[in-house]
């Protein structure tokens, strides 16, 4: 039987692997979002990846653009995510052996990883984009709008022996409950 702080390990490994997965996902889904809603044709959106990626190079990765928004909406939930992550490396810690203990980490070190291992894949992911689906005219029918909102037409079948019009209904919604 393998000793416990052998499954902690795995679990804090597992826990890391998602956390960074997860933050790469995000951060290729925006920041192609951002270079696809500008204005122009793929070549030119694939023009403009190209060079954000050579800029940011140039720059270390430490290039803002495209950055400071993204992290200063996500910055609360990456904050949750490092202390847990810390949290969860304190616990292994304490059980692990000195020789295998983890150090902690901070969220502009994973930042910076992030991007210097994303920037390879966002031109690709541009590149292989899907074309965006054609917008289909909206053809309404005599009701207009309102087929959209009822729906299709449905039968309604009651087990009564009369029919419940709309004076039965408002009968018994203004019904007063007399004692």
């Amino acid at each position: 039987m393998a000793p416990p702080w052998v499954q902690a390990q795995i679990d804090l490994t597992s826990t890391f692997a998602q956390f960074r997965d997860s933050l790469r996902t995000e951060w290729l889904r925006h920041v192609t979002r951002q270079i696809t809603a500008s204005p122009g044709n793929l070549s030119s959106h694939i023009a403009i990846a190209e060079s954000y990626v050579s800029r940011d190079k140039a720059a270390n990765y430490k290039l803002r653009e495209y950055k400071s928004d993204w992290e200063s909406r996500e910055e609360k939930y990456h904050n949750l995510a490092i202390n847990d992550l810390n949290s969860k490396t304190r616990s292994y810690n304490t059980i692990a052996p000195y020789t295998t203990r983890k150090p902690y980490t901070t969220l502009q070190k994973e930042l910076e990883d992030c991007y210097r291992d994303v920037s390879s894949r966002i031109v690709d992911a541009i590149r292989n984009r899907p074309p965006p689906k054609p917008e289909n005219p909206i053809v309404r029918g005599a009701m207009g709008i309102f087929e959209d909102l009822a729906g299709p037409k449905q039968q309604l079948h009651l087990n009564r022996d009369y029919e419940y019009g709309l004076m039965d209904f408002f009968r018994t919604f203004w019904k007063k409950d007399r004692p």
